[in-house]
């Protein structure tokens, strides 16, 4: 049984601290933003738990049992194991790094000054792949600019404020949705959501 509550921090939080970082310095935020690949299958699962997460098959009308080693997606407790370990690298950012990360998931974001957001995104790539496996965060989900795609929203600093509208990719998925939805007359709980 879950003993705590998730939270995730989203783009409220990051146009938040934005905004913080503009009225401290009087400059204009650069973006980063850094996705943990395959974060389920990076935290191990303890040996005498791993029990309970084994699958059971017929192979030749031979019964196979095998067991997870890795937190299998799918499963509460693997939202769970993985949030511990999201907070963990959050916290090492904040604390040890004093980088202003925020994290929905597995997707870090934060707002930092130009000259030092190449670095900053740099040093928080290496904390990640010495604990979790060089492979943690691919090259081209480890990106910096004045203007990102972050949780599926193109946003854009400027000088007088933040530009954000829906990514392209979104844009095409929710009209397909729409259109679909539309020809049927009919709108499922998720699509909705």
């Amino acid at each position: 049984q879950p003993a705590f509550k998730l939270k995730v921090d989203g783009i409220d939080s990051l146009l938040a601290s934005m905004r913080r970082f503009r009225q401290a310095s009087g400059k204009t935020p650069h973006l980063a933003k850094a996705d943990i690949a395959a974060a389920y299958r990076r935290v191990p699962i303890a040996p005498e738990h791993r029990w309970a997460a084994a699958v059971t098959f017929m192979l030749d009308g031979v019964p196979q049992i095998a067991e997870h080693i890795m937190l299998p997606f799918g499963a509460i407790s693997s939202v769970y194991g993985w949030d511990r370990v999201g907070n963990m690298l959050t916290h090492l950012a904040r604390v040890i790094l004093k980088i202003a990360v925020l994290r929905y998931v597995d997707d870090y974001f934060w707002a930092e000054h130009a000259e030092t957001i190449a670095h900053a995104k740099d040093c928080f790539a290496t904390v990640v792949r010495a604990l979790l496996g060089e492979a943690a965060i691919a090259a081209h989900k480890l990106e910096h600019g004045l203007s990102l795609t972050i949780l599926g929203l193109d946003m854009e600093a400027t000088d007088t404020g933040v530009n954000c509208r829906p990514s392209q990719a979104k844009r095409v998925k929710w009209l397909k949705l729409i259109h679909k939805a539309l020809d049927e007359q009919s709108l499922h709980c998720g699509e909705a959501a």
